[in-house]
């Protein structure tokens, strides 16, 4: 009978309906409370495209299709698309699920860093795999906060949804948030090694700044070498000598210096240029000009003498040029 109720035509072919109100697959998880949903979280892009409005990505509708107007879209200001999410207060966070656009572009958060509280949280990648589950992110260690930023370095950013899951039996629990000043900065791979970047977003100070490539973007994890792409320190040659250096906010044994430099022009400029883990001399760049730049994201590395200098600064100067 095409005017009885669904739920009467429901009975009538399965007979059981009590088992699908009853299976657990389809019951909501009350292990994780998504805490984007409180009314008085506040949400924030870097602007707005093509009537993507922010509150899109938190409205609570993961479906990933542009056209049912569910997913938010901001371009790039001054070359670095952001979202910006605060919430009503601090929680341990589990995880995040991230939904992205899955009728095309998928890619385009690929490489977008997630940031609890200013802190490194992870580095989206192979967002293009079944785009219409949602991602979930995971930082390295349970990170506690308020703020959660995504950040894509030259590009839009496209989000469906954004879930900050916190397990609901905490969800009114006190958390102590780092300092991160103080943290461990970003984890990377070397090879087949396992480092911690310490220097990753930590404070700087620098002797001059051209145009706006201020010291900040040194450390900001981009490794984009293109000056023009906007995640390179750019000094203005002011005379004497010119720096940069980064406070790690406390003493750390390093390794090895790791140094993107320009490579779409100018790298001879910083050949000579000398870097020191606090008051101690490590080393300094050599034959800048034999770099190939058809290379991306070549680092120069410099290798203190000693096998590992302990330092709460590191410093980087160079005499009479940029």
């Amino acid at each position: 009978d095409k005017h009885k109720p669904l739920s009467d035509h429901f009975e009538a072919i399965s007979g059981k309906r009590e088992c699908f109100e009853k299976d657990p697959r389809w019951q909501p998880s009350t292990e994780f409370t998504n805490v984007a949903q409180n009314k008085d979280v506040k949400v924030s892009q870097s602007n707005e495209v093509a009537g993507g409005k922010v509150q899109r990505s938190i409205d609570g509708n993961t479906n990933t299709h542009w056209n049912t107007k569910s997913c938010s879209f901001s371009n790039k200001k001054d070359n670095m698309g952001w979202w910006k999410l605060v919430l009503d207060k601090a929680y341990n966070i589990d995880h995040l699920m991230i939904y992205g656009r899955s009728d095309r572009d998928q890619n385009w958060l690929n490489d977008a860093q997630v940031l609890v509280d200013g802190q490194f949280c992870a580095t989206l990648a192979n967002m293009e795999k079944e785009p219409t589950e949602g991602h979930k992110v995971q930082c390295g260690t349970s990170l506690a906060g308020k703020t959660i930023e995504i950040q894509k370095l030259g590009s839009h950013i496209v989000l469906c949804e954004v879930q900050v899951m916190v397990k609901t039996a905490s969800i009114d629990a006190e958390v102590s948030v780092g300092d991160p000043q103080l943290s461990a900065g970003q984890p990377v791979k070397v090879g087949d090694m396992d480092y911690y970047n310490v220097a990753f977003r930590k404070k700087v100070t620098y002797s001059s700044v051209w145009s706006k490539y201020p010291g900040e973007k040194a450390v900001d994890g981009f490794t984009n070498q293109d000056n023009w792409r906007g995640s390179c320190f750019h000094s203005n040659r002011k005379g004497g000598v010119e720096y940069l250096e980064v406070d790690l906010g406390r003493n750390f044994q390093i390794d090895q210096i790791q140094i993107w430099t320009r490579a779409d022009c100018c790298t001879n400029r910083d050949d000579g240029v000398k870097v020191f883990v606090g008051e101690n001399y490590c080393g300094k760049l050599q034959d800048m000009n034999k770099v190939d730049r058809t290379k991306v994201r070549q680092a120069q590395i410099v290798k203190c003498n000693e096998a590992l200098m302990a330092g709460n600064k590191v410093r980087i100067e160079k005499l009479y040029d940029h």
